[in-house]
């Protein structure tokens, strides 16, 4: 196995952290993640270079009638010790687990999704969904992770109130595709009944699914929980997800389309304990910055 010279170690580095922090990765959400390469050449030489050193490996994907390539750090124990020297940590840290195919794409979203909450909350702690079991925070707001019958969501976020004493949850859901009625409806009363999130996030590619969504939360989920009951139409928000993420989290919809944002939402969780809220207390919060979007 080749070593790399120190220039090498210094951009290739960056590469290998950002594999390390988030798995099976493509080039474009890899440069997505690393704003400090400004051109994808430079970052498509810095992963050939790592790809000759058998540090990370290739992988193909026919996926819808395309081949796609991703890329992961090398699983060999060999490689994962080569590794953990240039990151000083333990080849143990470095297994990663298996990404079939059918979820890459869903995977390429949501660690996009999670990249943005760590950065513009850095207080905060955000799980994906394989990260959730054994972490004793998430135990405590869902029951039960061990249990394939539990639900996960695709992202768990997890800050402090005003008192820093209490915690405040958010589930976090990307829907490529609507699944049944009846599917839907299950995972929005496990939300509401079986766990203690203080809200669900909701992002979609399809105006449709924004609608069914809302749909189904009006009539089979905001009046059967006590839990969420004083402030069940602020519990659920949605947004189109597009490219700009940022300004996915500043557009979110409540379940009577009242517009404001992440930010604004967090506040009042934030500021109002989980039998204190009301609905009132985000109708009156300000509209976002692009309710027309």
């Amino acid at each position: 196995m080749k070593s790399l010279k120190l220039y090498e170690i210094k951009k290739g580095k960056l590469v290998l952290e950002t594999l390390k922090n988030y798995g099976v990765l493509n080039m474009r959400t890899l440069f997505e993640l690393l704003p400090d390469y400004r051109n994808i050449r430079n970052l498509k030489r810095t992963v050939k270079n790592l790809c000759e050193r058998k540090l990370i490996v290739k992988r193909y994907e026919q996926i819808n009638g395309y081949k796609s390539v991703f890329y992961q750090i090398n699983q060999t124990e060999l490689a994962r010790k080569a590794v953990g020297h240039y990151l000083d940590t333990p080849a143990e840290n470095l297994k990663q687990r298996q990404v079939s195919y059918k979820e890459l794409f869903h995977e390429q979203t949501v660690i996009k999704l999670t990249h943005y909450l760590k950065t513009e909350h850095p207080q905060a702690i955000v799980l994906r969904d394989h990260e959730l079991i054994n972490h004793p925070l998430a135990e405590n707001i869902i029951s039960g992770l061990h249990s394939i019958e539990v639900i996960r969501p695709d992202v768990l976020f997890i800050c402090y109130d005003q008192t820093k004493r209490k915690t405040v949850s958010v589930a976090i859901e990307y829907e490529k595709s609507l699944k049944s009625k009846s599917r839907i409806a299950q995972k929005l009363n496990f939300y509401t009944h079986r766990t203690r999130v203080d809200g669900v996030l909701y992002f979609y590619p399809e105006s449709t699914i924004d609608h069914n969504l809302r749909h189904i939360y009006f009539n089979k989920v905001i009046d059967r929980s006590l839990r969420i009951k004083n402030y069940g139409k602020h519990f659920l928000l949605t947004s189109r997800l597009t490219n700009d993420i940022k300004k996915s989290f500043n557009v979110l919809r409540n379940s009577t389309e009242l517009s404001y944002s992440f930010k604004h939402w967090l506040d009042i969780l934030t500021t109002h304990s989980e039998y204190q809220r009301r609905n009132d207390h985000f109708t009156n919060a300000p509209l976002s910055v692009a309710p027309g979007l």
